[in-house]
């Protein structure tokens, strides 16, 4: 099985509910696609964002790609299932998770299990983001 993460928008002040991404879901991968078609396909539109990731993708998404229109999607483009993964994910329900990115509205928080901090990535697509770097910042889902 691949590296899981769950794009999640958030639903209170420290919980949130989202879907799985069911490989590659390291920051390099998965957290730079994901931060780079928000500010460019969604011009920084996160309800249009959420919608697209979450709402309209119930089944959850196979990868993420750099490019826009080649994101894989369990629910339209493998139609599969999520390996008898529930369609929505919150914040109790992840201990299995190795990543979880949250559409905040002024950032992206991203999470790691097991990590004792978090980080948070501005949507300013003048931002340098260091994505091969991130994990050493990376915060506990509890």
């Amino acid at each position: 099985m691949g590296t899981i993460a769950v794009i999640a928008r958030p639903t209170g002040p420290d919980t949130f509910t989202g879907i799985y991404v069911g490989g590659d879901g390291y920051p390099q991968a998965t957290g730079r696609c994901l931060w780079k078609q928000v500010i460019t396909h969604f011009h920084g539109d996160l309800e249009a964002a959420a919608r697209y990731y979450i709402d309209d993708h119930p089944r959850g998404w196979y990868r993420l790609d750099e490019a826009f229109g080649r994101n894989e999607c369990y629910c339209h483009d493998r139609g599969e299932g999520t390996d008898g993964r529930p369609m929505l994910s919150t914040q109790d329900q992840i201990s299995d998770v190795d990543y979880t990115y949250v559409l905040m509205p002024e950032y992206l928080k991203i999470y790691r299990f097991g990590r004792p901090r978090k980080k948070r990535v501005t949507w300013d697509p003048e931002q340098r983001v260091n994505w091969e770097g991130i994990d050493q910042y990376l915060i506990d889902h509890n």
